[in-house]
């Protein structure tokens, strides 16, 4: 499956909800109790991610176990999916690592370098050295 922003995961769900995989038809979209019903419509004033965490639970039965353990590996919102472990989170990371250029992973770690200096800098400033 393609890399897919969090906005763009949501609208492809409608779009697979719908089957049609016409935008319009995830607009008319009349179930109110779908958690991603109000990403659609722009109402409401929760944020993607938690729009994201309150379908996957109101997929899952509430259950945050199940989401956790989600079988279904095609689902847009998969990568997404809140209440991972700590190394799923890693293999995202990785993932992403993989996705960069020579050039992308020099630029990480001369910015993740000048980070480092710079709190270092700051810690001996604070301390007086």
């Amino acid at each position: 499956m393609k890399y897919l922003s969090r906005k763009q995961a949501i609208v492809a769900r409608c779009r697979d909800c719908h089957a049609t995989g016409d935008h319009g038809s995830a607009k008319a979209c009349k179930d109110k109790s779908c958690p991603l019903w109000a990403a659609e419509h722009k109402t409401g004033n929760k944020g993607l991610k938690a729009m994201v965490r309150a379908y996957c639970l109101w997929c899952c039965g509430g259950s945050q176990q199940e989401v956790r353990l989600c079988p279904v590996k095609d689902c847009p919102l998969y990568r997404w999916r809140p209440f991972m472990t700590i190394s799923e989170h890693k293999w995202r990371a990785a993932q992403r690592r993989a996705r960069m250029t020579p050039e992308q992973r020099k630029n990480l770690a001369d910015r993740i370098d000048r980070m480092r200096l710079s709190r270092v800098h700051k810690k001996n400033s604070a301390e007086g050295i």
